[in-house]
């Protein structure tokens, strides 16, 4: 809702966007808990993702208070949100490579 909120000032765009959401993780709910169940350290995998992206949002926001620093240039390097995009798709897709290969 955040991002919506960043995105749009119009409050029913909100309002759909948010039902839409929340009917979206309703029918996906079940597949994601047989996933889990099959594939345990997803879980761990889930956490790793909500990490990255709160260290993230916390540099980003040093970066928009201090435009001159260190933090500033990496958080606007070329690629950040290629390879951020990348870890995030490899810490998921790890755990069911390791797990498809225990079971072989």
């Amino acid at each position: 809702m955040f991002v919506a909120v960043g995105v749009t000032k119009h409050l029913p765009l909100i309002i759909i966007g948010v039902c839409l959401g929340i009917v979206a993780m309703r029918f996906i709910a079940k597949q994601i808990n047989r996933l889990i169940e099959k594939y345990p350290l997803l879980d761990v995998s889930a956490h790793l993702v909500i990490a990255l992206v709160g260290v993230k949002m916390i540099l980003s926001y040093a970066a928009d208070i201090y435009p001159d620093s260190i933090v500033h240039a990496i958080m606007h390097a070329h690629g950040l949100e290629l390879y951020t995009s990348t870890l995030t798709i490899l810490i998921f897709i790890i755990p069911i490579i390791r797990a498809s290969w225990k079971k072989r």
